[in-house]
């Protein structure tokens, strides 16, 4: 993590040194302030230049690993471009310079980001392929800070400077349109690439720059859009239901609060944990122009998909989502794998979690949207790094521990744990590494929380070990 940041394009080697050393620290101890994460004050006050330094941005921090990402995702050939938006809400009651209002009470900002994510086999997540951070703007009463304090325009005034760096608040379509396009720009002649969007990316203006582009996408629909079937004028969802079932499996939901909630401001219904039995169809469309008012079937071709549950659960909402894709859906098994495609979105709600939970992003104290916005770009590497472990863990049991682990990290591995073989799988190895993170084998397998307490633990010892050889060395040459 600390080699992807090492390169990115600070325009000075010593920017480049200290980003890779904070990099290092904050790895080691992902919640921790940067106080309590740096060894001395000399690094503390290096660390706190860079992060306010407004020749260094959050793009140019996050740039190595973007590279990094996209020499992965060139290595496997095909991935998943997983798009999102999340908002970054930061308590107290003073005024941060440079944020705006949430959509709960609070100061903060948006990102609207996409995970890459390995698209054959198991899903690997590859990194971040890109990112833009938004602010709202202030309304004419102000920023309401919590439930007894606002803070009033003309409170804001002498911020305007820093605040005017902040990209303004886009159309709704911007933020997917721009990344979809920057994307492809980069993966061109490189990769291939799937863009995966949830019910907000749902956009005419979207869907068209993706025609325009020939880019590959897996779209959740929202709007129940007016659509030509067979020259005949009908609407989206109808022609969904109307077609027969070609198939059903098995799917995992995840459990959900009444609570969460959607970018957008909606609720999602509360549901239970549990395995869904739906039926899947396909068919074609042809999207109108919203603003066509005529019956000639002018407008966006596309692959529609319909997934349900025919019989949901009492007092449980059914699933029914529908999918429009460029993918080919010419057999059954063509439509299952959209709707795997589909299911992958939700690695990039963990990779918000590990942004949020696993590196504290929204605890840090920092008092600008630039010191807060920078030290998010050098979080991104190590949250993707987080959920990588996690994902090994699940879908490669049985290949070797090597593939996530330094002989040094298994060679302490192998004194921590009780019987771990002398070659162990990375099933072994991360089983004992979740053991350090007080995982126990009643419970499941172990969530990233429980394997990044592990991690961190043993980034920690590392470092112990590494200074015992040096000291043992020292000794060797007297």
């Amino acid at each position: 993590m600390e080699q992807e940041v090492a390169q990115a394009e600070l325009g000075d080697a010593r920017r480049n040194r200290v980003a890779g050393q904070l990099v290092a620290r904050l790895s080691q101890q992902p919640t921790a302030s940067l106080a309590n994460a740096l060894e001395d004050e000399a690094s503390l006050e290096a660390a706190y230049r860079l992060l306010s330094n407004e020749a260094v941005s959050w793009q140019d921090l996050m740039s190595g690993h973007v590279q990094a990402t996209l020499e992965r995702a060139c290595s496997v050939g095909q991935c998943l471009a997983i798009h999102d938006t999340t908002e970054f809400v930061f308590a107290g009651n003073s005024y941060r310079a440079g944020l705006g209002p949430t959509t709960t009470l609070g100061q903060g900002f948006f990102m609207h980001a996409a995970l890459a994510v390995s698209a054959q086999g198991e899903r690997i997540p590859l990194g971040t392929l890109g990112a833009e951070l938004y602010t709202r703007p202030v309304g004419p009463k102000g920023l309401r800070l919590g439930p007894q304090r606002r803070v009033k325009p003309h409170q804001l005034s002498q911020h305007e400077p820093e605040a005017g760096n902040i990209p303004p608040w886009p159309k709704q379509s911007r933020r997917w349109l721009e990344l979809m396009q920057r994307i492809e720009q980069q993966r061109a002649g490189r990769f291939e690439c799937i863009h995966v969007m949830d019910r907000e990316g749902d956009i005419y203006e979207v869907l068209q720059a993706a025609t325009q582009l020939q880019a590959r996408f897996v779209i959740r629909a929202c709007q129940d859009r007016a659509a030509f079937h067979q020259g005949e004028l009908t609407h989206l969802f109808e022609l969904a239901r109307q077609q027969p079932a070609q198939g059903h499996r098995h799917i995992e939901l995840s459990e959900r609060s009444g609570t969460a909630r959607t970018y957008g401001g909606k609720s999602h219904p509360e549901r239970k944990a549990r395995q869904a039995t739906v039926a899947f169809s396909s068919t074609t469309a042809c999207l109108r122009k919203p603003d066509s008012k005529g019956r000639t079937p002018v407008g966006i071709e596309v692959n529609l998909v319909r997934v349900w549950e025919p019989q949901p659960p009492p007092a449980e909402p059914a699933v029914e989502w529908f999918l429009l894709t460029t993918e080919p859906l010419h057999t059954a098994l063509d439509v299952e794998r959209v709707v795997d495609i589909y299911r992958a979105r939700w690695l990039i709600e963990e990779f918000f979690k590990a942004l949020k939970t696993g590196c504290a992003v929204e605890v840090r104290q920092h008092e600008s949207f630039h010191a807060l916005s920078n030290i998010l770009g050098l979080c991104l590497p190590i949250a993707w790094r987080l959920l990588l472990l996690r994902a090994l863990e699940r879908t490669h049991p049985t290949a070797p521990a090597s593939l996530a682990f330094t002989p040094r990290q298994l060679l302490i591995l192998a004194h921590l744990a009780k019987n771990l073989p002398t070659a162990p799988t990375l099933e072994q190895a991360l089983g004992a590494l979740a053991r350090r993170g007080g995982h126990l084998k009643r419970n499941g397998p172990p969530g990233w929380q429980t394997l990044w307490r592990g991690y961190r633990e043993l980034l920690l010892l590392e470092v112990g070990w590494m200074l015992a050889e040096k000291r043992r060395s020292r000794s060797k040459n007297l």
